[in-house]
């Protein structure tokens, strides 16, 4: 696979305490989101540092609340990533979908220990 670690995403219950500890308390210069957004992008180089307010309906993507971490990668073709991966044998949790709180089209899977992965590309617009 081609692909480009885009971000690790911390999927977070409590936003506002977290987008404060990041943004205030460790001084992480904040890319984008606010209090309002429920999520917030802070660049580290370049790998970026995602918190996300995890919705409880979002069981689709979760096994319960143990996903504590998302590893995104970005790929040119997420149809024809998700093709490929299929058909080398990898589960998908989620179908390609539009994520538009996140600003990306992605798809979700796990690897063999259970640990979360979603492969995307950016959204037009």
């Amino acid at each position: 696979m081609d692909a480009t670690l885009r971000a690790i995403r911390l999927n977070v219950n409590k936003y506002a305490e977290c987008l404060e500890f990041y943004r205030d308390v460790l001084g992480f210069k904040l890319h984008w989101g606010d209090d309002s957004t429920l999520i917030a992008d802070f660049m580290l180089g370049s790998t970026m540092l995602a918190i996300c307010r995890v919705a409880p309906s979002e069981s689709g993507a979760r096994r319960g609340s143990d996903d504590r971490v998302t590893i995104v990668l970005r790929v040119d073709d997420l149809d024809e990533e998700y093709a490929r991966l299929k058909q080398r044998g990898v589960e998908f949790v989620t179908e390609p979908e539009d994520m538009p709180a996140l600003h990306v089209r992605g798809a979700r899977f796990r690897d063999p220990e259970g640990n979360l992965l979603e492969i995307n590309v950016r959204l037009s617009g």
